[in-house]
């Protein structure tokens, strides 16, 4: 049975979005201390009811119904929504993030065919220093390669911020428009303004806007 190239290369992306997910909640929760849990038979030993004297016969209370206490209604608790026009939270984010670098870094590879050194080199540049800070994403994703994030999960959201800081070099000098948004970003000073992921429901345009800088 001939399986299609896209549908393997789909469901490897799925196997590693999951696992890379797994990794971050299991980062998240390492440093979150744990409830002790109690030993078989020691809580009834702890805690033993004792039940309190009737007031009335089991006759009166079958005569006087009243006399039973009304339980309170619980109101259901509504979970907080996100408000309308606001980015939703930062593990969706990061999960959308690494997504685009998967699909961002196998594109300007060429599927892995290339090196990032070599796809950066074949690059018209248009301003001297984000030609710089290209090279010195590729050098940092060199040193921690794809291969290595694939082998040690706990690394994918690093090699994901690399692979982002260099799609937002690389946008910025090819779209006027996405550099006045960096530069609206820059003197907020709310930390720079990322690309990834460049469409969809996160793109680079609805944060823009989101964020005011559009």
């Amino acid at each position: 049975m001939s399986v299609c190239p896209r549908a393997a290369a789909a469901r490897r992306r799925r196997g590693v979005l999951a696992r890379a997910a797994y990794a971050m909640r299991k980062a998240r929760y390492a440093d979150t201390p744990r409830l002790p849990l109690a030993r078989a038979g020691s809580i009834g030993d702890v805690l033993t009811l004792s039940p309190a004297p009737p007031d009335v016969s089991q006759g009166a209370r079958a005569r006087s119904p009243d006399s039973e206490p009304r339980r309170k209604k619980r109101r259901r608790r509504r979970r907080a929504r996100p408000a309308r026009g606001a980015l939703p939270p930062r593990q969706v984010l990061d999960a959308a993030e690494l997504g685009a670098a998967l699909d961002f870094y196998d594109d300007f590879t060429e599927g892995g065919v290339i090196s990032v050194r070599v796809a950066v080199q074949r690059i018209t540049w248009r301003l001297s220093h984000r030609e710089q800070m290209a090279w010195s994403a590729a050098r940092c994703l060199e040193l921690m390669p794809k291969a290595r994030a694939e082998a040690e999960p706990a690394v994918w959201p690093v090699w994901a911020a690399y692979v982002n800081t260099l799609a937002t070099v690389l946008l910025a000098d090819l779209s006027p428009e996405f550099d006045r948004v960096c530069l609206c970003a820059a003197r907020a000073g709310r930390g720079p303004f990322l690309a990834l992921p460049l469409r969809g429901y996160l793109g680079w345009r609805r944060r823009a806007r989101l964020a005011g800088y559009a």
